[in-house]
């Protein structure tokens, strides 16, 4: 009985003087008739070690990005594209010293919707942003369905 009485004072005080620190992303708590359990997803170290020439976040995940925004461009720099005037106040101009048979352009709204599309079939392509409310919009110009290049242009 003394033996029972010792191991279970080692385990309860080994129980409450170690815990587990760490970052929990989610978790929850489920209760029923048998008992209880509190469960938690998330790393379970974290490591922070600073230096003179730096930091080092061990345990967690750092972002990365990669984009590749040179697809075409190669197309679009023979292309010579010029978009004018920015702002404006009635027409945009897109103006290509070569334009291809495949070349269009979509106008963005900040939210995301095309407001106007079209190809890209002369040297002067002229937008009418005459009906457009005053704010900010993207120009995508695209060739083959790839986009090459989009610029903000604003509308006064």
């Amino acid at each position: 009985m003394k033996k029972k009485i010792i191991a279970g004072l080692f385990l309860t005080f080994s129980i409450v003087s170690y815990s587990q620190e760490n970052t929990v992303s989610s978790g929850g708590e489920a209760i029923g008739a048998g008992g209880s359990v509190s469960f938690s997803a998330g790393q379970i170290d974290y490591i922070h070690s600073a230096g003179a020439t730096g930091n080092v976040h061990q345990g967690v995940q750092q972002p990365f990005e990669l984009f590749i925004d040179n697809v075409g461009l190669e197309a679009l720099q023979s292309a010579g594209l010029n978009v004018y005037p920015n702002p404006t106040t009635e027409y945009l101009i897109l103006s290509l010293t070569d334009p291809s048979k495949e070349m269009h352009y979509q106008l963005h709204d900040m939210n995301g919707r095309i407001v106007i599309a079209g190809k890209i079939s002369s040297e002067a392509t002229q937008i009418d942003m005459r009906p457009m409310a005053a704010g900010g919009y993207m120009l995508s110009i695209s060739k083959n369905k790839v986009v090459l290049e989009s610029v903000k242009i604003t509308k006064q």
